[in-house]
């Protein structure tokens, strides 16, 4: 059985995400969902594991209800050669494929046994940095970068302070 994690911080989610995660549901009989930096609130992380639960809730409903995806959260732990291990213990399942958007993961992944699939992030692509500067900068055009669905949820919060 192919089973495909990815961890992500979704601050917010955005259709970089989508795009990677609805891969990862294509492509695998499951889809693990890691939420990175739990319990980390600040400028770059404005929005809490709870609130990034809801958005991921919020367009993935139905594959969540189905066992297709599950979700969960990872606290930061700074310790890189103990960084896989860390994630292999908070799984509720095994994994064996590894999405990911940055090489420097994917050499510790595939040092423990996963397959990569990685995916190019083109310059000037999707970034929840940027998009966090369109919403304090009121650019209204971060409402196309993310899914529909979860502008409310987004506009609930004021990052703008």
């Amino acid at each position: 059985m192919t089973v495909a994690l990815t961890i992500m911080r979704l601050q917010p989610l955005h259709n970089g995400h989508i795009n990677l995660i609805n891969s990862m549901l294509d492509e695998n009989e499951k889809s693990i969902l890691m939420l990175g930096s739990v319990g980390v609130i600040d400028e770059n992380n404005p929005y809490s594991y709870e609130e990034r639960l809801e958005m991921v809730k919020t367009v993935y409903q139905k594959e969540m209800e189905s066992g297709k995806l599950f979700v969960g959260g990872l606290k930061d732990i700074h310790n890189l050669p103990k960084w896989v291990d860390y994630v292999k213990s908070h799984l509720p399942f095994p994994a064996n494929i590894y999405y990911c958007g940055i090489h420097q993961n994917a050499k510790q992944f595939a040092e423990k046994g996963f397959s990569i699939r990685l995916f190019d992030r083109p310059l000037g692509s999707l970034s929840g940095t940027l998009i966090r500067q369109k919403i304090r900068d009121h650019d209204s055009s971060w409402e196309n970068d993310v899914p529909f669905e979860i502008i409310p949820l987004i506009k609930r919060k004021d990052i703008t302070r």
